[in-house]
């Protein structure tokens, strides 16, 4: 969840792109390292984390977020678990600061449904360059179910790897379809359940 203020609410919601990203990143397992270092951008309640920590016991995740209240609901519920406890790590971060992301040794990154707002989608795209720029970058899921107005980030980042030579072709957003996906949450009265077409990019 990043937001500037405790009472934002979009990160105690249980977003459909949640549930997409955890997919891709299980499609992917035979492709990252048995003991992959994964890093969450805006983890939220921490279903990513925990959730990619649950695939493979031998993979460590660090979860990042501005809210300390879900960082620490994230931590108490990793404590929980003994097989999760070690392997679960939590750090408050501004993804709108200029501090660079803790991207040392990690194999993947998520972000998955944080595309709030047209600030806070271009500093996204800001991070996404940050991890695709590096000279081998992690792989990159990012995963959006909202398409809130002004938040695709992908022109921008694109042209400024082609600056950088980083790629040859621009990274596309791709859409799956999710049937009955249940949604609850603070902004949700009640669970939900219904289909939605969610837009990514796995790279």
């Amino acid at each position: 969840m990043e937001s500037h203020s405790g009472a934002d609410p979009f990160g105690t919601v249980y977003w459909p792109g949640s549930n997409l990203g955890l997919r891709l990143l299980k499609k992917r397992l035979s492709s990252i390292p048995p003991n992959a270092n994964i890093l969450v951008l805006g983890c939220g309640t921490g279903v990513e984390a925990i959730g990619a920590a649950s695939l493979s016991p031998t993979f460590k995740v660090h979860a990042l977020d501005l809210n300390p209240l879900a960082l620490s609901l994230l931590s108490r519920a990793a404590s929980s678990s003994s097989s999760l406890s070690s392997r679960i790590t939590t750090e408050r971060f501004d993804l709108t600061s200029n501090k660079p992301l803790p991207l040392e040794g990690v194999d993947v990154v998520l972000a998955c449904d944080i595309l709030y707002n047209q600030e806070l989608a271009k500093e996204v795209g800001r991070r996404c360059y940050e991890c695709l720029s590096l000279p081998k970058p992690p792989s990159l899921i990012v995963t959006d179910s909202q398409r809130f107005h002004g938040t695709d980030f992908l022109v921008e980042m694109n042209a400024r790897l082609l600056v950088d030579n980083r790629q040859h072709e621009n990274i596309l957003w791709e859409t799956e379809r999710l049937t009955n996906i249940t949604s609850s949450g603070i902004l949700v009265p009640e669970d939900q359940v219904y289909d939605i077409s969610v837009r990514y990019i796995s790279v």
